[in-house]
């Protein structure tokens, strides 16, 4: 994933090995892969978060994703507000098939998780470019606010996520 976010990320908004790896560490379910043959030509990265955290998001302010500790993921429980903290797709394929079968990955991951009681209250992410804006905006999410010209959260309500999976 580092090598892909080193590809579509300013080094400023990149994760380390280490803040990666620890939340990966501490849920594991966090991942949607798109590959073409034996390459990861996509992925997004979102996991179920703290109340405290969701609630400092939804406050306007700045915020930088990296610094998310691992005890402010939680494992998936009756009823989740997910953060998507990463989303990145290889240049030559961002055009193409990739973002479809990402969106589509999402769908089916979250429709899974509704129907084994893991109910999603929300979704929300923090967006650096107008192709990630593009790519929420198709989950549900609507901007909330601006922190600067280019960084702005989103965030998507239960319905808005009903209207994506079953629309």
């Amino acid at each position: 994933m580092l090598e892909i976010d080193s590809l579509v990320y300013p080094s400023e908004l990149q994760g380390t090995f280490k803040s990666v790896s620890e939340r990966y560490h501490q849920n594991r379910d966090s991942y949607v892969l798109v590959l073409k043959d034996e390459l990861i030509v996509g992925y997004l990265c979102f996991f179920p978060i703290s109340a405290g955290l969701y609630d400092s998001m939804k406050l306007k302010g700045s915020f930088f994703d990296d610094d998310i500790e691992p005890e402010q993921i939680q494992e998936y429980s009756d009823s989740n507000d997910l953060f998507f903290i990463s989303v990145a797709v290889r240049p030559q394929f961002q055009d193409g098939e990739a973002i479809i079968l990402l969106c589509e990955g999402v769908k089916k991951f979250l429709l899974e998780k509704e129907r084994n009681g893991n109910a999603i209250r929300s979704l929300n992410a923090y967006i650096t470019s107008p192709g990630g804006a593009k790519l929420v905006m198709r989950f549900g999410m609507k901007k909330i606010y601006d922190i600067d010209k280019s960084y702005a959260f989103f965030s998507a309500d239960r319905q808005a996520i009903l209207r994506f999976c079953h629309g």
